[in-house]
């Protein structure tokens, strides 16, 4: 049974594809083309975006690479951001 805070399994796959993805980019340093993948992944998120537990780690993972990519706005931005989804204020 799914949970009411876990995407359709379509988008699901889809969602973790980009970000893994987005992470290999992270990896090589890359954060501008990581941040853009992982924003390919939230623009798939539903609304309302902070009903999914995907939404806390994508932002959370936009958080990271634009913190380290120096993008510190867009970092303090996505970590409020996460605050408001599922699990987002513990995480």
């Amino acid at each position: 049974m799914q949970s009411e805070h876990e995407l359709p399994s379509e988008t699901y796959q889809s969602v973790v594809r980009l970000s893994a993805e987005g992470d290999a980019f992270a990896d090589a340093k890359d954060f501008r083309t990581a941040i853009a993948k992982y924003n390919q992944a939230w623009l798939l998120i539903p609304e309302p975006k902070d009903n999914w537990f995907a939404s806390t780690w994508i932002l959370a993972a936009i958080a990271d690479a634009a913190f380290l990519g120096g993008f510190t706005a867009l970092a303090r931005e996505a970590l409020r951001d996460a605050m408001t989804c599922p699990g987002g204020l513990g995480n």
